[in-house]
């Protein structure tokens, strides 16, 4: 989901074999541990690029129908240790709390 090729490809994939995409999901996300210390920035943009990036693209691409049609959903899926949080995944807590927007 972090290659800005692949979320406009899957959109069109659906489009061609179900008419478009209605609902859309997201849900994709890395898990990942690593200390905020530890952590490099490239690991820190991978996890929010595949969170973030991938929903964007989709949802950017499935909007299009939505708005012509008057109607779509879009579903974000985060985890426990977003609301909870958890040890060592200050990044992907920010990614999937961040895909909720």
């Amino acid at each position: 989901m972090a290659d800005p090729a692949v979320p406009p490809r899957l959109a069109a994939e659906a489009a061609a074999r179900f008419g478009g995409v209605d609902i859309l999901v997201s849900n994709a996300g890395l898990r990942r541990q690593t200390s905020f210390l530890d952590m490099s920035f490239e690991e820190w943009r991978e996890i929010l690029s595949v969170a973030l990036d991938g929903a964007f693209l989709l949802a950017r691409r499935s909007s299009r129908r939505w708005c012509a049609r008057s109607g779509g959903a879009f579903v974000a899926i985060s985890g426990v240790s977003t609301h909870v949080g958890t040890p060592n995944r200050c990044h992907v807590s920010a990614s999937k709390s961040a895909s909720k927007g």
